[in-house]
């Protein structure tokens, strides 16, 4: 836990920090946006080891949401990025990347039931995430 809250607060802090750094500088934007996935990978890693012990951490889920909509997002924009001519293919092509990484979230979740089956906030994020494959 004391790496959880250790991390979020350096995470929320150097993204501010990067973000400002950003909007002044272009040209870092490459080292900029390494360093905050970076971030984000090892906020999410640690929030998958917390909540296989205490699945009813609120903060962990809530952060875990946000990494999950800002992963989306970045490969929707990459998505649309890559040069392709046929609308409809890019458009399956964004939903596939999309729903693999709510799927993805689905097989953690199913592994999270098998040790605690009864936790609320787990089953509030499966429904949640079911609702971002759907829509």
């Amino acid at each position: 836990r004391n790496e959880y809250y250790s991390l979020r607060t350096k995470f929320k802090k150097e993204s501010a920090a990067l973000i400002k750094c950003a909007n002044n500088d272009e040209n870092n934007s490459v080292l900029i946006d390494a360093v905050f996935l970076e971030l984000q990978r090892r906020l999410f890693d640690v929030t998958t080891c917390l909540l296989l012990i205490c699945p009813d951490h609120a903060s962990a889920w809530s952060d875990r949401k946000r990494i999950m909509l800002q992963r989306q997002q970045k490969q929707q924009l990459q998505m649309k990025m890559q040069s392709s001519n046929d609308d409809d293919c890019r458009k399956e092509q964004m939903g596939l990347v999309a729903t693999e990484i709510w799927l993805e979230e689905i097989r953690f979740l199913n592994l999270l039931f098998t040790q605690h089956s009864k936790a609320p906030n787990s089953w509030s994020h499966r429904k949640w995430v079911s609702k971002q494959i759907f829509t």
